[in-house]
């Protein structure tokens, strides 16, 4: 019988964002001191799970928290890729409370260039 494969996602910790912002793929937002001792919590919990892999975005706050989480595990080398980007979105850089008067949709209402739920089923196939 082969061996059981676990996969776990986790969300970057909490981000540095004094200006609220809808960060979405935007670059140089990083993890705040508590996004830090989230991502050292995560790891903790991890730690003893035998992980071979780690992936993350290339964006800031998840290579940090990926990398928090890689910490324990000498050897483990991370993998970042653009596939696992948030969703292309024209809200980056909006303030968060627009965003959430629109319940968080990001979808509707947005022209061509920019990604629908199916876009990004594809983009992570």
């Amino acid at each position: 019988m082969e061996p059981e494969t676990l996969i776990s996602f986790v969300r970057h910790g909490q981000v540095h964002n004094p200006r609220e912002l809808y960060y979405g793929r935007l670059p140089g937002f990083h993890l705040s001191d508590e996004g830090r001792r989230q991502a050292t919590a995560t790891a903790e919990a991890l730690r003893d799970r035998g992980i071979t892999a780690v992936y993350s975005s290339p964006l800031a706050r998840a290579r940090q928290t990926a990398e928090i989480i890689c910490s324990p595990h000498p050897g483990l080398t991370l993998q970042c890729s653009d596939s696992l980007l948030d969703v292309h979105s024209p809200f980056d850089g909006r303030p968060m409370d627009e965003v959430a008067a629109r319940d968080w949709n990001v979808y509707d209402g947005v022209g061509p260039e920019y990604e629908q739920p199916e876009d990004v089923l594809d983009r992570v196939r």
